[in-house]
């Protein structure tokens, strides 16, 4: 029990401190009040360890649009021809004239337009061009009421992305050039990872539920990080969790042990020496969260591992051609290279090419274009 201030005439809730806090909170916590006493569906963390996919487990007991259910074929507003259903993988040679695709031969795999991950059945292709759906990215709904913006409905971007537009999500951060939700009155747009974040979870660290909501320079209890983007927060305990904190597995497997990493909250029972991280080396505050292998007595920062499966380029789908005026031959979308010395440097502005950015190639001719730079200098030609 505690108190809260509500407007009986619209049922609107509010805690104390939210009411009260001048931190820079969006609306999003209402829902919360009245959650505390246990709901059999709240998504319950931190995930059981790292195979487990967080959009899977969000959305496994959403209802989506639905409209395909396993069509043979359908029209899409993403993309301007039939797209054909796939629900099995093909590798024998006796469908080699088959226009299905040949999926996993060779690594050669392709990636979803909708989300940019890999594809796997079941699936959309298109028969005439390179581009495929999961059956989850063709079935999301046109729109959605998001908690962390509640003023206008977020309304699915799904335009065919002849320009190579990235809009940045306001949860991660991160670049994204497929499906994204969004209102661009507001230019607030989530990917759809991050647009299906649950509106309240409950984490076994913390007794209370925690509510999702968007906050700008924002200490993360948990990490100490500064956080402009989507927490995870318990208003009556001033408890703040960010995202990628509330994502951590509770076990994580790495080759420099044979057992598993536990994620652990708190210094280890007789454990007498300092920790370090045999990722980076560095002295690791066993009053923060890390993980640790009793057996092996070795650690690791939880930071270092969200390196393992936090790709920056995680939203964007590479490989699309543009074609500019400065250039006889078509340039591919494609991420800077990494750990290249000397920088490239881009063939319009001289400026260097750093790592984790986006850029436009020609190979054989070393011929590189920022995104922006690109996007200036192309011709209404594109591929």
């Amino acid at each position: 029990m505690y108190w809260v201030y509500y407007c009986v005439g619209c049922r609107y809730f509010s805690h104390v401190y939210c009411a009260t806090s001048k931190a820079d909170y969006s609306r999003g916590c209402e829902s919360e009040v009245g959650a505390q006493h246990g709901d059999s569906k709240l998504i319950s963390l931190p995930l059981a360890d790292q195979s487990v996919d967080p959009l899977t487990l969000f959305t496994k007991d959403l209802s989506l649009q639905g409209e395909h259910k396993k069509a043979t074929e359908i029209n899409h507003v993403s993309h301007d021809h039939p797209l054909i259903f796939v629900d099995k993988q093909i590798h024998d040679e006796s469908h080699s004239d088959s226009k299905l695709p040949l999926l996993n031969e060779d690594k050669h795999d392709e990636n979803c337009n909708g989300c940019a991950q890999t594809i796997s059945v079941p699936f959309y292709h298109c028969a005439q061009c390179n581009f495929f759906l999961h059956e989850f990215c063709a079935e999301l709904p046109n729109k959605m009421q998001h908690p962390c913006h509640r003023d206008h409905p977020l309304l699915l971007i799904a335009e065919q992305n002849t320009n190579f537009r990235l809009r940045n999500c306001a949860c991660c951060l991160k670049c994204c050039n497929v499906f994204m939700f969004g209102c661009s009155a507001c230019q607030f747009y989530l990917d759809i990872r991050c647009a299906f974040l649950p509106n309240i979870i409950r984490h076994e660290v913390h007794k209370n539920t925690l509510g999702l909501r968007k906050v700008n320079n924002i200490i993360c209890t948990i990490c100490n990080g500064n956080v402009c983007g989507f927490v995870f927060a318990c208003d009556a305990c001033n408890f703040i969790m960010c995202y990628l904190c509330a994502l951590l597995p509770s076990k994580f497997n790495h080759r420099y042990d044979e057992h598993p990493f536990l994620l652990t909250y708190s210094p280890v029972e007789n454990h007498l020496d300092e920790y370090y991280c045999e990722i980076c080396e560095r002295e690791i505050n066993p009053k923060r969260w890390f993980y640790h292998c009793v057996d092996c007595d070795q650690s690791l920062h939880t930071g270092c591992i969200q390196s393992f499966f936090s790709d920056v380029h995680l939203n964007v789908k590479f490989g699309g051609t543009l074609k500019v005026d400065n250039h006889p031959h078509p340039l591919i979308f494609a991420p800077c290279p990494k750990n290249k010395r000397p920088r490239p440097s881009c063939n319009s502005c001289g400026q260097l090419l750093i790592e984790n950015d986006v850029a436009f190639e020609c190979g054989p001719c070393k011929f590189r274009l920022h995104h922006k730079c690109a996007n200036d200098a192309a011709s209404k030609e594109t591929s």
